[in-house]
């Protein structure tokens, strides 16, 4: 099933199942100390 545009909003399920770094708990193991991590759901 591929993604298109729609006027139904996606569930926070849908979400996650396409874009899971959205619901990251934490940054990556790549980012340096001075990376400020802020979750994109809380944005």
């Amino acid at each position: 099933q591929g993604m298109s545009r729609s006027d139904v909003a996606l569930s926070n399920d849908q979400i996650a199942h396409y874009v899971p770094s959205i619901f990251a708990e934490e940054s990556h193991d790549s980012r340096s100390a001075r990376y400020l991590y802020i979750p994109t759901v809380q944005v």
